[in-house]
């Protein structure tokens, strides 16, 4: 399910319920709560993540996760929330100066005169919810920005004010 438009879980759940009903058997790796909620059964690894997980933990009915003693259902519960110190807020690694590029002035679909940094030689991921911009962002304007500034063939950017630091790639 990750990148569905919410409007779609609705019909994938459906598509899985029918399979189901036929006679099928679905197993389904799965981190979306609203189809781990329309599961039969749910099977938690655990206790942890990596190397401190590959044990069952737990497996039971959705409503009996609610209220058990792992990880999962803690959050699914609402009894953990993520947030900025479940990711190690002030413990970030201190890294040398990068080359950046710099996108200015995008206003492409929904995105209204966004500027964005992005540093190169990192690990950067791009997050937000279904439908915030973030294909728009990399693949209609700066991805097609970069292949323009190449010389390569490309279809037209998004709308944009400016690429900078294109030189870095």
């Amino acid at each position: 399910s990750i990148g569905l438009h919410p409007r779609d879980m609705g019909r994938v759940i459906g598509v899985m319920h029918r399979l189901r009903d036929a006679g099928n058997s679905l197993v389904v790796v799965e981190h979306d709560p609203q189809i781990m909620f329309e599961a039969d059964r749910l099977l938690d690894m655990g206790p942890g993540p990596g190397e401190r997980g590959g044990e069952v933990v737990f497996f039971g009915t959705p409503e009996e996760l609610r209220t058990a003693s792992t990880l999962t259902a803690d959050y699914l519960a609402g009894r953990r929330r993520a947030g900025a110190a479940a990711w190690g807020e002030g413990r970030a690694r201190m890294l040398p100066p990068a080359p950046e590029i710099k996108l200015l002035g995008v206003c492409e679909h929904n995105l209204k005169n966004v500027d964005v940094t992005i540093p190169l030689q990192r690990l950067v991921s791009v997050t937000g919810v279904s439908g915030s911009g973030k294909s728009t962002l990399i693949q209609d304007v700066l991805y097609a920005a970069l292949r323009k500034a190449e010389g390569q063939p490309s279809d037209t950017p998004g709308r944009h004010r400016a690429l900078q630091g294109h030189q870095h790639i």
